[in-house]
């Protein structure tokens, strides 16, 4: 579960209710869950380059020992620079001359202040039984993109590669990823799609079909709809080069803004058995716990939709279907089928950059009765590797 607060989002490190937080925490577990990831809000935190504000590490220990009493485990998001399209901008990174912003991807000044935070986090809770580990950032592009930071993929990959290596340090052993959504995937921007298979612990994807359009084009019940999230994970192993590396969907959710709410339950069962018919899934981790607070302002509509609890913790018809679903899958575990049939991506061509180049065929396959698998057509003459993904019948895609 993402977990959001229900009373101060995650405005709750400078306005810290902890009967609030531990209510909210009684609701995930309620539900079954075993682990959320949380939020950290890096200006807060980090507001000047060579400080770290101790009572908010005070306050993430303290979380962390409320989780532990609820056998919840914390995977930690650190440089959240934007959250549910808000920017929070580091007032160091800030040039008081002339407003620039630093590069957080880049320059080399920003990124040695970003590993450095990393120690002085894992000082205080790396040890944690309940801290699963790190995840560098919420979707860092977000936060870059409107600011004007510009990195190629060498150095965007280069990033990953420093700041994974300061996980590793820091907190060894750890579960370590990288936090970012479609967009990096659909476009040759910021990272190589290689190094996103390849760095950290495995891969993290957030795999929205509401903000992708796919509810919106094909329909809320469609095979394309529901099964964009098991697209996703299919696709993202294609680019794994250790075979036993894991997938870990660590944000997908649904609002009513992009279908009925009659619609919402159905729609999240189907979406998870597709998943779950995966091999080599790590976990799902739904956003979100609750609604947003209404008094909050400058949201986008779905912000205070997407929640499983609305705001006063009331469950809602989701957080029923999937506490249905965590009890089903406790006492039977899902069996992901064999995919012997692989569609075959060419190296060179950008993924869902078009629905229509390998989205639509990989549905169509589904309709027939076929739980395609996807291959880059590299790896085509490596018997090898074909035999070990149980890879029988390659399909081009034309």
């Amino acid at each position: 579960m993402n977990y959001v607060p229900s009373k101060n989002w995650w405005f709750s490190w400078s306005d810290w209710d902890r009967g609030s937080i531990a209510a909210d925490l009684d609701d995930i577990a309620s539900l079954g869950m075993d682990h959320i990831r949380i939020m950290l809000i890096w200006s807060e935190l980090q507001p000047n380059a060579t400080y770290v504000r101790g009572e908010l590490l005070d306050r993430l220990e303290e979380l962390l020992d409320l989780a532990d009493r609820r056998d919840l485990d914390v995977e930690v998001t650190v440089f959240n620079g934007a959250v549910s399209g808000v920017l929070f901008v580091p007032p160091y990174l800030i040039s008081n001359g002339n407003g620039q912003v630093r590069n957080v991807l880049t320059d080399p000044v920003a990124i040695e202040r970003e590993q450095w935070l990393l120690g002085q986090i894992a000082d205080r809770i790396g040890r944690h039984r309940r801290f699963m580990g790190f995840d560098l950032s919420n979707e860092i592009h977000w936060f870059a993109i409107p600011l004007g930071m510009k990195a190629t993929q060498a150095e965007g990959d280069a990033c990953h590669t420093a700041l994974f290596d300061t996980c590793e340090k820091v907190a060894p052993g750890k579960i370590h990823v990288s936090g970012i959504d479609h967009w990096p995937w659909q476009n040759d921007a910021y990272w190589t799609r290689h190094g996103l298979a390849t760095s950290g612990t495995m891969t993290a994807n957030h795999t929205w079909a509401g903000w992708t359009q796919a509810i919106q084009r094909y329909g809320a019940l469609s095979t394309s709809s529901t099964h964009y999230s098991e697209f996703f994970i299919e696709l993202i192993k294609a680019f794994h080069t250790d075979l036993n590396r894991k997938v870990w969907i660590e944000e997908t959710g649904v609002s009513t803004v992009w279908m009925d709410a009659a619609d919402i339950p159905s729609w999240t069962e189907n979406s998870i058995r597709a998943m779950a018919s995966c091999s080599d899934l790590f976990g799902i981790t739904w956003w979100d716990s609750h609604d947003l607070n209404p008094k909050l302002s400058g949201y986008v509509d779905l912000e205070y939709d997407l929640g499983l609890f609305t705001n006063e913790r009331k469950l809602k018809p989701i957080g029923r279907t999937i506490r249905k679903l965590i009890a089903e899958f406790d006492r039977h575990p899902p069996e992901p089928p064999r995919r012997a049939t692989a569609l075959v991506l060419p190296d060179d061509m950008i993924p869902v950059k078009d629905f229509g180049d390998l989205f639509d065929p990989f549905m169509k396959l589904i309709d027939e009765g076929t739980r395609p698998a996807i291959v880059l057509k590299s790896r085509t003459t490596d018997p090898a590797y074909l035999a070990a993904r149980g890879i029988e019948t390659l399909l081009p895609l034309d």
